[in-house]
């Protein structure tokens, strides 16, 4: 098989396609590992035995959910007895875009004031968004609660590895969300943030 990157974003499912000449298609099997361990370390994505087939020159799986934002290793095995593989071979990389953490943002901030979020990630970019949702999530890709944007915002800026939002906290006080999104919809949450009502300075008069 040519070696290849395949590409996909957190959470959404994406198709895994490996080519090559005479492929066991039947016996064959397919993982994802981090890729600082190339195919002896931790799986990070079970695949196991293809869900299409061209016997024998090609053999695709669909995957319902794709892992974290990172880089991995994708290795193929050709010769397999049951899950247990006699040799994996290193074919390819899977790149996976999406936010990994939030910076310079506070634990809690009052009513109404702005926020500023920088997101560290992988493959960021300009159709990225973020939206704060009161709660404590953000919805899951695949199922009804998977919410769609109301008042996301574009970064102000951004790299692929990192990019800054300028946001404004509700007007209401209460534990809040903030949400990454892509497509339409918010699927994974960066950080959670504390809204406080803002003190009041009463002056008390003459008795």
């Amino acid at each position: 098989d040519i070696w290849r990157t395949w590409h996909a974003v957190t959470t959404l499912p994406f198709d895994m396609e490996v080519r090559g000449d005479h492929l066991n298609w039947q016996g064959g099997l397919l993982k994802v590992t981090f890729v600082d361990n190339a195919c002896s370390g931790k799986e990070a994505l079970h695949v196991g035995r293809p869900f299409t087939s061209t016997a024998p020159t090609s053999v695709t799986w669909s995957i319902n959910s794709a892992p974290a934002a990172g880089h991995y290793a994708v290795c193929w095995c050709e010769r397999s007895y049951g899950p247990h593989c006699t040799q994996w071979q290193h074919v390819g990389n899977l790149i996976v875009a999406g936010p990994v953490s939030a910076t310079s943002l506070p634990d809690t901030v009052a009513v109404g004031d702005v926020i500023i979020v920088r997101v560290t990630g992988v493959g960021l970019s300009d159709t990225d968004r973020l939206e704060l949702r009161m709660g404590q999530r953000c919805g899951s890709t695949g199922t009804s609660d998977n919410p769609a944007m109301l008042n996301a915002s574009s970064p102000i800026w951004f790299t692929p590895e990192l990019a800054q939002w300028d946001l404004s906290a509700p007007a209401v006080a209460g534990s809040v969300a903030v949400c990454w999104g892509r497509q339409g919809l918010l699927f994974a949450k960066v950080a959670q943030v504390a809204v406080t009502a803002r003190a009041r300075h009463c002056q008390l008069g003459n008795w």
